[in-house]
């Protein structure tokens, strides 16, 4: 049986739906587990597993291709963006607000990547895009800014927002990094490095906190789900995609998140769509479709 050859441009993008899933998914996952476990003690034994899982994949291949020394810090610096910053922005973030504004908030993630591409990687905007990017920005600032739209305000929430958009901003930082130190190493050994470096940075923070190593059985599917799929697969396919295309294009699939968050949001966590959500999320679909018509 033969097996399709997939152009490098076909690979990118399917590696980056993969990821769109995963990821969208994910949101939802998080919030329901945080239920039972709280972010430090969720992320560090995200962290261990997929360490762990990772491990005989990155000795294979370093023997193939072994790492210089220049690069170590560089990969380190890289790992530790996007994943002890990134992700505890995102986990603490999201005990405070909804995983339906959180889907919402999550597209100005690409739009960040495509305005950084442009200044600092010289990848061409158009003016179309441009404006259909700023329209987009609006709806998502409402999002973030929702609480306060309310008949009351909710200054948890609108700290949980703020910490989402913060752990979107530092991503879109890391993929610019990684776009620009031109990787030469294997999706899966940037991938290794990544949990690696956020499991010797977040260790002595969850010893500090006096974290509990025991963990509630109904938070154990959503660490194996954001270990193994959120973490091993999701964070190779897109570290394979944005190394195939262009930054600003990759971040097109980030747009599709909230398409697989929003439903689990509304008939597995119960959480309600506001008015605010989706005024945001109108003006975030038409400044979409305004930039990326093509």
């Amino acid at each position: 049986m033969k097996f399709p050859k997939f152009s490098k441009r076909s690979l990118a993008y399917l590696s980056l739906l993969v990821t769109a899933i995963i990821w969208g998914v994910a949101v939802a996952v998080i919030k329901y587990t945080l239920s039972f476990i709280d972010p430090l003690s969720f992320l560090f034994f995200r962290f261990l597993l997929s360490s762990v899982i990772l491990l005989p994949f990155f000795l294979i291949l370093i023997r193939r291709q072994p790492i210089a020394k220049k690069d170590f810090l560089n990969l380190f610096f890289l790992g530790t963006l996007a994943t002890t910053i990134v992700l505890g922005f995102l986990f603490i973030g999201m005990q405070y607000t909804t995983a339906i504004d959180t889907s919402l908030i999550s597209v100005l993630g690409p739009i960040m990547i495509v305005f950084g591409g442009a200044y600092f990687l010289k990848e061409k905007v158009t003016g179309r895009e441009k404006i259909g990017l700023s329209i987009a920005v609006l709806g998502s600032l409402i999002a973030i800014i929702e609480p306060l739209l309310k008949t009351n305000s909710y200054p948890q929430a609108l700290f949980g927002n703020s910490l989402v958009f913060l752990s979107y901003l530092v991503w879109a930082v890391y993929t610019l990094f990684y776009k620009k130190s031109s990787p030469k190493y294997h999706p899966l050994i940037v991938t290794f490095f990544s949990f690696f470096s956020g499991l010797i940075t977040l260790t002595p923070i969850f010893l500090i906190h006096n974290s509990s190593f025991i963990i509630h059985h109904s938070a154990l599917p959503g660490i194996l789900y954001m270990s193994i799929f959120s973490s091993c697969l999701a964070y190779f396919t897109y570290n394979l995609g944005v190394s195939l295309i262009e930054a600003s294009e990759a971040s097109v699939f980030e747009y599709l998140k909230p398409i697989f968050t929003a439903p689990l949001a509304f008939f597995w966590l119960k959480e309600t769509i506001t008015l605010p959500f989706l005024l945001g999320a109108i003006i975030i679909a038409i400044g979409v479709a305004i930039s990326e018509w093509r």
